[in-house]
């Protein structure tokens, strides 16, 4: 007696995760896991911390105060590369550094909330014993971490300048605003990430020859395996819409703010602004005829603006 077995039919959400999975294969453009060697020929500063190597870059007089350069979520350090020298040439200690996850820095799997980027700038100044209170200069979505920094250690930071800062609400597409959903969004960012980044980057500037050189710039970040777990992390776990309370908590302490914002910001409308200085009442407020990357796109402009504050902050 035979008997005959009938194949199963394969189940259709089976076929459809293998056709994702295939998919995102083929797109997966992080190909380049981080070494040391590569942060060698880069010649990388990096410093061993508690959750790995993260990518610094330190100038200035030894003795001079101390600024502390954030960059937003999804561009690296290099946003201050026009602005290190000249605060430097001012006597000005100045720090900046990639978060973990981009640059030439590890990628942990820990989730990139408050707490991690609070850890990353309290153990970096400390390995590298820069002394307190520091003067905190920070830009979009790094204005925010700045803003939950000084909330959280207020008797670190002796001045806060936040350009063009998340927080009170920020513009996500439609599509970017599908990767925040778990699972699914991860899958969608995988396939889709980088054309989502690269669509932002007109809204950065309306200088051709700037967005063509952060195009440029941003797509060299999507080599480095987990650039993109990062950035959606960062986006995630972090308050970029609601973090009212801290505003008001970091207004509280009385640190001395200064709020920047390109009136032809296209990324982070500027009139957001207008939420912010109800909240932050005594804040000095400048806009400046630029976008959404003053010390990038005009340096000149823009130290013109930050340096009085920071002189008057130094005291």
């Amino acid at each position: 007696m035979t008997m005959e077995t009938k194949a199963a039919s394969p189940n259709i959400l089976d076929l459809f995760a293998a056709a994702f999975t295939e998919i995102r294969a083929i797109r997966n453009s992080e190909m380049v896991e981080m070494t040391d060697d590569m942060r060698r020929s880069a010649k990388a500063s990096t410093v061993s911390l508690s959750r790995g190597a993260l990518h610094y870059e330190l100038v200035g007089p030894d003795d001079g105060p101390v600024a502390v350069l954030l960059s937003g979520a999804t561009l690296p350090m290099w946003v201050w590369d026009p602005v290190m020298a000249p605060l430097a040439a001012v006597g000005f200690r100045v720090l900046r550094f990639n978060y973990y996850g981009r640059g030439c820095s590890d990628c942990p799997f820990d989730p990139q909330d408050p707490a991690f980027f609070n850890a990353q700038i309290t153990e970096l100044t400390e390995a590298l014993a820069l002394r307190p209170p520091f003067h905190i200069v920070s830009i979009a979505f790094g204005a925010l971490v700045g803003l939950l920094y000084a909330e959280q250690a207020p008797a670190r930071v002796a001045s806060l300048t936040l350009i063009a800062p998340d927080g009170m609400g920020t513009n996500v597409s439609p599509g970017l605003g599908l990767t925040l959903t778990p699972g699914l969004g991860d899958y969608l960012f995988d396939l889709v990430g980088n054309d989502l980044l690269l669509q932002r980057m007109p809204t950065y500037s309306d200088d051709r020859a700037v967005v063509a050189d952060l195009t440029r710039r941003i797509s060299e970040c999507f080599a480095v395996k987990g650039y993109k777990r990062s950035v959606l992390s960062s986006i995630r776990e972090m308050p970029i819409h609601t973090a009212e309370a801290s505003y008001r908590a970091v207004a509280a302490n009385r640190t001395r703010t200064l709020v920047l914002w390109g009136r032809r910001d296209g990324t982070t409308p500027v009139a957001i602004m207008d939420r912010i200085r109800p909240v932050m009442p005594d804040a000095e407020y400048r806009v400046l005829e630029a976008a959404h990357l003053p010390p990038y796109e005009d340096p000149d402009l823009f130290l013109s603006a930050l340096l009085p504050f920071l002189r008057s902050a130094v005291g």
